[in-house]
């Protein structure tokens, strides 16, 4: 991807270089020109002269890549939430050259971002008024000011601290890294004296196109010619119209663009003086219809759509906000590979390629003006909007424009949207209710409820918010079900797409804010946390059964949950399977049988079923495997299912109970308490070994949760009211000794009330622990409210003691909670331990995760056994950042037990 991205670059530049040409001509070129003064992005800078005023390397002129955040290359003050410290100013200074041309042109100075007020000089001269506002594209009229065929000179000053509080409240004391600087490229345009200046398109879904033209320069113009192209590049429709009118035209059986079929048309664009071209330009656009039915849902080419998304900010851990188009198109991808067809652009606009991007791979896009919980002041929210629209509008992708953020609108801005935008989208105010549209932060499974069965549309622009290993995909489910069963369901957003830690320049730290910024569902270099697979699953657009139909004769029922798409345009094949042994050199399986499967036409939104014809003969097989595919050749899902769900992987002999506490099979020798059965010693070969301790009982008993519960701004004030914590003992331990080394442990417990987990544990040494390889649902750990997205296997875990979000970054983590395991073996510095549960359905727990500090853990520090190799009956639920576990849903309850609970465990001393 970087390669092709150089190939980009390189185009770009030679495409520079044809400016450069152009110039020495005698006629004015009638296309817009461009030169890079900076580079094109991270991967492609050009050196600038800098001074930093304040901070680190600050005081002296040196060199700085532009773009840049210059907090990111070691100058000044990096911090998270709002600026301290002396806040410091950059001053640049670069001298280029343009070649002369033909006179009559115009020249633009066009920044694409500066953070934050920007002050420019060209050749000694003020190219304008300063420009306060971090996100957006600014230009200046430098016609007069450039020297062509000579040097220029180019200063720029830029202040991270706004003169305008407003600015400083809406984008400087938020939620994530403050950053200053040049960040987005720096270029001139060239264009003819009578140019068209840019345009405004609504291409409707039935083939309508109408679009605003604006020529500000007409002289004696007479004409403006518009030309729609598709992929081949064929004219299909053209239209002819006066400068300062709108073009209408209509183009026959348009292939409309949504997020499952991102078409895309190219408009071309001439100003003319009778048949010469004075002026020439290009747009993409998408044909598409979209609307919001009150009480109803959001409608895009007269279907409904259901929003599934997360926020995204811009940012990498090296070069903060300075990214590339290789970036931005491996976010998006990973964002579609979580069946998500939705991005909110927290809390500015992003990058133009990344909209670019969206057009092309398919997302839908809420476009946001900052304002983080405080706005812009009136006029300064009105300007940057209007700049907003009018570099976004044409954009396919973009179906909302955000004002804002959790309070942080300006409602003086709301018309100024809709001013420049001839689509007329809706405006959200994220976190309130605008314009039928109820978008409230956090609600917690109660609130949500209320909200669904109330007369607005819901859609969430920030639930389920992650820290750590929490959120997102803890207690997903719950609240999907939720919003699925309701007609006012207009879906949601996670908070976040990445963890927003940066590397610090000097100590090469990667800072995390404490808990502030480890909020997503993939790490700063975007490693996937299990949340990504479960929401994969959950979202997946085709929905498979957890389990094979008790009369399975090769029909497996499906349900097609795309907004447009056929299941004929989906893949989708089989495989019979074996698994390998725990004493194999690989882990995974072998395939036995495969084959494709007709993909049948069932329409979005329906139910339909799968033939899949399948071998007479699986008795070779333990499993069946079944995958679909989409168009991208993305896997969408997959589920394993297995095929004799008796199977036992324990001995088949009989055991012999213990004799005065001792039992011994081959070498290995037990010695066990006649009361309570805990292990006192285990010997191989005379060798002490350090499995000990249990079987003992692992109960936790859940805090009493009293008052308000539930997230953020949100908290829910008819929490239910207090329950004692379950009580429960172990009432029997029953020891046999079975051949070669094997021996097994059968167990009561008598238990009543909420408990968080509940089993049997033992006591193992950490750091005596060198890896694992199981039969189970892996690779990643699971919590009782986040049981989806890991597949039945067999998985080879390699130790790391990874904090996720906090420490290491290495995924999956090693140490946690396993559901469905059928085996397990422990290699440790004394030997492998294997562990065969004969009672189906329990939880491995394999060793216990270390954390983040306590102080940042409130909610997401799910509470583990004392010992460190447990099998439960139950184990604990997953919180987030604004919410405990009970606050998710049913299946953040506790678990509430009544009853007996036994199991039946083999252990072998190898």
């Amino acid at each position: 991807m970087l390669k092709n991205k150089s190939i980009a670059v390189a185009a770009a530049l030679l495409a520079g270089s044809l400016v450069h040409h152009a110039f020495a001509q005698t006629a004015q070129p009638t296309q817009t020109q461009r030169q890079y003064l900076s580079g094109t992005d991270r991967d492609n800078t050009v050196p600038w002269e800098f001074y930093c005023t304040a901070g680190k390397n600050s005081g002296k002129w040196t060199t700085i890549p532009v773009p840049s955040c210059w907090d990111m290359i070691g100058f000044g003050n990096l911090h998270y939430y709002t600026d301290r410290d002396p806040v410091e100013q950059g001053q640049y200074r670069h001298r280029f050259t343009v070649p002369a041309g033909p006179a009559g042109g115009r020249t633009f100075l066009v920044f694409d971002g500066v953070m934050t007020d920007t002050d420019a000089k060209l050749n000694g001269k003020s190219v304008g008024p300063v420009h306060q506002g971090g996100f957006y594209q600014f230009k200046y009229d430098v016609t007069d000011l450039l020297k062509r065929g000579e040097e220029n000179l180019l200063e720029v000053n830029v202040k991270r601290k706004s003169d305008n509080e407003s600015v400083n409240r809406a984008e400087r004391m938020a939620d994530y890294y403050i950053f200053a600087g040049i960040f987005r490229p720096v270029f001139l345009e060239f264009v003819p004296q009578q140019f068209i200046e840019r345009v405004a398109i609504n291409a409707k879904a039935d083939g309508s196109f109408y679009a605003d033209v604006i020529t500000p320069t007409v002289q004696n113009a007479d004409t403006v010619k518009v030309e729609i192209l598709d992929k081949a590049g064929s004219v299909v429709g053209t239209a002819t119209g006066k400068p300062g009118a709108p073009v209408t035209l209509n183009v026959a059986n348009p292939q409309t663009w949504t997020a499952e079929t991102p078409n895309l048309y190219t408009a071309r664009f001439r100003l003319q003086q009778g048949e010469s071209v004075l002026h020439e330009t290009t747009q993409r656009f998408g044909f598409r219809t979209v609307e919001v039915r009150a009480g109803d849902g959001i409608y895009v080419n007269g279907k409904r759509v259901i929003l599934k998304g997360v926020n995204r900010h811009a940012a990498w851990p090296t070069s903060g906000r300075t990214l590339t188009p290789a970036l931005d198109r491996e976010d998006i991808r990973l964002i579609r590979e979580m069946n998500m067809n939705s991005v909110r652009m927290s809390h500015y606009p992003p990058d133009k390629s990344f909209l670019e991007l969206c057009d092309e791979m398919g997302l839908y896009v809420l476009n946001e003006l900052a304002g983080w919980q405080k706005s812009y002041d009136a006029p300064t929210s009105i300007r940057l909007a209007g700049q907003t629209v009018r570099r976004d509008v044409n954009h396919p992708s973009i179906l909302f424009w955000d004002n804002g953020n959790e309070g942080g609108w300006n409602t003086a801005a709301d018309p100024e949207f809709k001013k420049w935008d001839p689509q007329k989208r809706n405006v959200i105010h994220p976190w309130g209710l605008h314009e039928n549209m109820e978008t409230r932060h956090y609600s917690s499974y109660v609130q949500l409820k209320e909200l669904l069965n109330g007369p607005n549309l819901v859609m969430p622009t920030e639930f389920l918010h992650g820290l750590f290993d929490g959120g997102i995909g803890a207690g997903f489910r719950d609240y999907w079900d939720l919003m699925s069963a309701s007609p006012k369901n207009a879906g949601g957003f996670f908070w976040v797409f990445a963890d927003e830690g940066m590397v610090r320049p000097d100590s090469k730290f990667l800072d995390l804010a404490g808990n502030a910024a480890p909020d997503g569902v993939v790490g700063p270099y975007r490693e996937k946390e299990a949340s990504f697979y479960t929401v994969r699953e959950i979202w997946s657009p085709v929905q498979l059964p957890a389990r094979l139909p008790a009369d399975f004769g090769g029909t497996l029922p499906v349900k097609n949950e795309y907004d447009f798409t056929s299941l004929k345009d989906v893949k989708f094949k089989w495989s019979l399977i074996k698994y390998r042994g725990p004493d194999d050199a690989e882990a995974g399986h072998t395939v036995v049988g495969q084959g494709d499967i007709a993909s049948p036409d069932v329409a979005a939104r329906a139910n339909g079923n799968l033939t899949l014809t399948l071998p007479a003969d699986r008795s070779g097989a333990d499993a069946l495997a079944v995958s679909a595919t989409d168009a991208a050749g993305l896997e969408i899902i997959r589920r394993v299912y297995t095929l004799d769900a008796t199977k036992s992987y324990a001995p088949t002999t009989a055991g012999k109970p213990a004799a005065n506490g001792q039992l011994t099979s081959g070498d290995v020798t037990l010695v066990v308490d006649p009361a309570t059965g805990a292990i006192q010693s285990t010997t191989k070969a005379g060798q002490a070994l350090a499995f000990k301790g249990g079987p003992r009982l692992a109960l936790g008993k859940p805090p009493v949760i009293t008052g308000r519960q539930g997230g953020g701004n949100n908290p829910q004030t008819n929490a239910p009211p207090p329950v004692p914590p379950g009580e429960g003992k172990l009432t029997k331990v029953e020891w046999t000794s079975g051949e070669d080394g094997w021996f097994c442990f059968a167990y009561t417990i008598q238990a009543k009330g909420p408990v968080t987990h509940l089993g049997v544990t033992f006591d193992l040494p950490v750091d005596q622990v060198k890896g694992a390889k199981f039969l189970g649902n892996g690779p990643y750990r699971v919590y009782q409210n986040r049981m989806e997205g890991g597949t039945v296997d067999v998985w080879n875990k390699v130790p790391n003691n990874t904090i996720t979000g906090w420490k290491d970054f290495v995924y999956p983590e090693f140490r946690g909670y396993y559901s469905d395991v059928r085996w397990a073996k422990l290699n440790t510095t004394n030997g492998a331990i294997r562990i065969v549960p004969e009672t189906r359905g329990l939880f491995l727990h394999l060793l216990t995760p270390d954390s983040a500090p306590e102080n940042l853990t409130k909610n997401v520090a799910p509470g583990y056994p004392d010992g460190q190799i447990s099998v439960l009956h139950a184990i604990n639920a997953m919180g987030n950042k604004f919410g405990t576990p009970q606050s998710t849903g049913p299946q953040g309850e506790p678990f509430n037990a009544d009853g007996e609970y036994s199991g039946k465990v083999w252990l072998r001393f190898e």
